[in-house]
This record gives structure tokens, C-alpha cells and sequence, in this order.
């Protein structure tokens, strides 16, 4: 008797141990045959160049964003993948015409972007008016004082060489340089663009004001304009510009998350989220921010279902409203069904060479993604997610973000230069199959209970 027990307890765990060997080689065989789609013929690149080319610019509150939002429903719709729109109020901030001239030393019209939320520069009847003013360049914000009262204010802040680590450190000035500027009296202020490279061109962004201080109009330079009025300054030269904006912020907008899915066979109330955000900054095409992230996630849907793979976990893919400027469309998601989320990437770093993986969750969701990573040439490498998934890390949400090379990135970063010709097409499909088999691993990875 004891040793039928016996024989039937080895027989049971040999019959286990052939299940899990047979599933992890079918998996393994998933995962090849994803990766070979990701890397082969695909709809990827005609996917990015309808959505850069045929929409154009795709601000919140704008056609174009709306018109992208019909595009990404129909996309998925066309492949036979279910699909819905949630709704979402989102900011509506239009730029309009705007310049800014050098007038002293010298006439010069310099490259010049407002910062997103941005107020126009209008005079005491509310009417669109140029500011001529002189302009005082300061490196940080303790070198404000009095002494820029009825100026307009420089930071001359250079982003740091490692562009990944600078960027943070860099661009909370770009959201707070107004509001420090007016707190000393200021009637306007400019940011060096927050870029390492640069071919005259300027970067935007958002930006944020105060209300205890005085809405001033905001925007951004080009580094060589930049570096070239703090050497004026340095050689006292009197530098004086005239800045006119006529931006303007209208109530706020009703715009769409789009989410396409395919039902988990086992665990159909636990989602595995693969993301991109669709709003773009009104100057380029959107490609590297976020295009090619759209369609990362956009294209893991279409390989699952073109192979006829059927997940364990309900995998969603989310094209995010509103990153730019408001969060909106992540804090929005969250609150309505952040709660069912197993797991979420987001692609929001162009569409260079990848690197690795970032990720925030606790000791055994690390484990269990470090696990699911080991032998795939990307591993977990740092802290981090992305902007729209962010708001679900207080339902406890495994987040992860892929980080590429970053090279070129913040080369076109919200800039008219982040065109669809920037793309390489090898790099973008690279980060397509990364993506792509990590979001069928973890929709398929058993985890203890379940």
C-alpha cells in the first residue's frame, strides 16, 4: 500500500514536471515566432507614417488628436481586434502666431517655440502686443533678484551630456522658470531648449504658473541663441528683444483613451497592459514622441492575433491621451481599472536601439520579470516606468518601461525636427519584438496561487 502511495505521488510529479516542460517549450515557440513577425513583414512602419503623415499635429484639445483617436479605433477595428474608447477631459492650449526678435545689439528674428499653457503677451486692454524688454541671463534660479524687474529672464541652463539622468534635472525649470521669474518681477522669461545637440532649433514643453505670482508669457531658445546673449551679457552688451505670443486656453476638451484587446482563455480579469501615448506636441510629426511608441504597442496586438495566439491574462493595448501636457489620460484609466492590472509597459523613449528595461513593483514582481527576462539580451537595468502607467503604482501594478540607447532622442524631443525620417526602421523593429514578447510572457507566466 505505502509503496502504490509512493509510486503514484512520483507519477504525479513526473506527469507535473512533463506539463510545465511541454508549456515552457510551447512558450519559448511563442515567443520565436512573435519575435520573427516583430523583426520581419509587418504593418509597423506604414502604421507610423499614416499616423505622422496623413493626421499631422495632435495636441490635446485639437482635430488632430481627435482624428488620430477615429485612426487608432479603426486600426484595430480593420483587424478584427475588440476595441473601445474611454472618455477623457483633456487641456486645450492653442499656440498661434508668435516671434521673438533680437533688437539690440543687432535685428535678428530668432527661432522661438512658446511653452504649452503658455499666456500671450497682452497689453492692459487684453489685446495681443508685442513686450520689448532687456533681457538679463541668469545660469540658476538663485542668480534672480529685483534687478530683473520689467525684464525678460534667460535660463541659461545647459542639459547635462548624460541626457537620460539630465533631462529631469533640466526640465523643472521649464515648468517653474516662469514662476520664478515673475516672484521677482519679471514680465517675461526664456529657457536655453533642453537638447544637447542643436542645429537652430528649438524645444517645447509643458510648463506650469502660480497663482500668486503674475502669469508672464514663457518659451524657449535655441542653444546657440542662448549661449550667444550669455556672452553678450558676459561682454556687457546690452541686450534687448521683442517677444510677442497669442496663445490662448480654452476650456477644456473632450478627447479618448483608445484600447484594443484580446481575452485572456484563463485569467481574463487580470490585463497586461502594452502602451504608447498618441498626443504630440504641436511642431513635428510625433514620431519618436510618441508615434513609434503607438505603434509598438498597436503592433504587439496585431502579431498575437495574426498568429492566433490566445493569452492566459486579457492583454490591452492603451494609446494614451494627453501625456504632453496633463497626465490625464493614465490618471483617468487608473481610477477606472487600474485595480485588474497585472502588469503595464509603456514605450515612450523614441524608437532607437534598446537597452534595457526599467521597473517599479515590489521584491517578487522584480523577480518574477528579472525571471522572464533572463536569456532575452534586455535586462532589467533601473528604476523607472513611464508617465501614463505611472498613476496605477498605487494599485501595487508591476510597471515597466523600455529605455533605448537614447543617442538621438532629445536631438527631435518636442521639436519640428522629430520627423518620421528619423526613424530607422531596424532599431524600431527591435523594440517591437522586445516589446512585443514581454507582454506575451507576462500574460502567460504562472505565478504562486494561481
Amino acid at each position: 500500500m505505502v509503496n502504490k502511495k509512493i509510486m503514484l505521488v512520483a507519477l504525479a510529479f513526473f506527469l507535473t514536471s512533463k506539463l510545465a516542460s511541454m508549456e515552457e517549450n510551447m512558450m519559448k515557440n511563442d515567443i520565436s515566432k512573435i519575435k520573427e513577425m516583430a523583426f520581419g513583414e509587418n504593418d509597423a512602419m506604414n502604421k507610423l507614417a499614416e499616423l505622422c503623415l496623413s493626421i499631422g499635429h495632435r495636441l490635446s484639445g485639437s482635430k488632430g488628436l481627435e482624428e488620430a483617436v477615429a485612426w487608432g479605433r479603426k486600426s484595430f477595428e480593420d483587424e478584427g481586434i475588440e476595441s473601445f474608447l474611454q472618455e477623457v477631459m483633456v487641456p486645450h492650449w492653442e499656440r498661434n502666431e508668435e516671434s521673438l526678435f533680437l533688437v539690440q545689439p543687432y535685428l535678428k528674428k530668432m527661432s522661438f517655440l512658446s511653452f504649452g499653457g503658455s499666456v500671450a503677451t497682452l497689453n492692459n486692454e487684453g489685446k495681443v502686443e508685442p513686450i520689448v524688454a532687456d533681457v538679463v541671463v541668469v545660469n540658476n534660479v538663485e542668480e534672480l533678484s529685483p534687478e530683473v524687474a520689467g525684464k525678460i529672464v534667460l535660463f541659461n541652463i545647459p542639459m547635462p551630456e548624460n541626457s537620460l539622468e539630465g533631462y529631469g534635472a533640466v526640465s523643472k525649470f521649464r515648468y517653474s522658470g516662469a514662476i520664478e521669474a515673475a516672484k521677482h518681477g519679471a514680465v517675461g522669461a526664456l529657457l536655453r531648449s533642453i537638447t544637447i545637440n542643436s542645429l537652430n532649433t528649438p524645444h517645447t514643453g509643458g510648463m506650469g504658473y502660480s497663482n500668486e505670482y503674475k502669469k508672464i508669457p514663457y518659451g524657449a531658445v535655441t542653444i546657440e541663441d542662448a549661449m550667444a546673449m550669455a556672452k553678450m551679457q558676459e561682454m556687457n552688451i546690452p541686450i534687448r528683444v521683442q517677444m510677442k505670443l497669442s496663445a490662448k486656453t480654452y476650456p477644456d476638451a473632450l478627447s479618448h483613451n483608445v484600447i484594443g484587446e484580446i481575452k485572456g482563455s484563463k485569467y481574463p480579469d487580470e490585463v497586461v497592459i502594452v502602451s504608447g501615448h498618441l498626443d504630440a506636441w504641436d511642431v513635428g510629426h510625433g514620431a519618436f514622441d510618441d508615434g513609434a511608441g503607438v505603434v509598438h504597442a498597436m503592433e504587439t496586438l496585431s502579431i498575437i492575433k495574426r498568429l492566433g495566439l490566445k493569452p492566459k491574462r486579457t492583454i490591452r493595448a492603451i494609446l494614451w491621451t494627453n501625456e504632453e501636457n496633463g497626465a490625464r489620460g493614465g490618471t483617468e484609466y487608473s481610477k477606472e481599472y487600474g485595480a485588474n492590472t497585472f502588469a503595464a509597459i509603456e514605450s515612450d523613449l523614441g524608437a532607437e536601439k534598446p537597452n534595457g528595461w526599467v521597473a517599479e513593483g515590489n521584491n517578487a514582481q522584480k523577480e518574477m520579470l528579472e525571471s522572464i527576462l533572463a536569456g532575452t539580451g534586455l535586462d532589467l537595468i533601473g528604476e523607472g516606468s513611464g508617465v501614463d502607467i505611472g498613476p496605477m503604482r498605487e494599485h501595487g501594478v508591476l510597471l515597466i518601461g523600455l529605455r533605448n540607447i537614447g543617442v538621438r532622442y532629445f536631438d527631435y524631443h518636442h521639436a519640428p525636427s522629430d520627423t518620421l525620417d528619423k526613424i530607422d526602421e531596424n532599431e524600431f523593429k527591435e523594440g517591437l519584438a522586445h516589446i512585443a514578447a514581454l507582454t506575451w510572457s507576462l500574460a502567460n507566466v504562472e505565478t504562486p496561487g494561481s
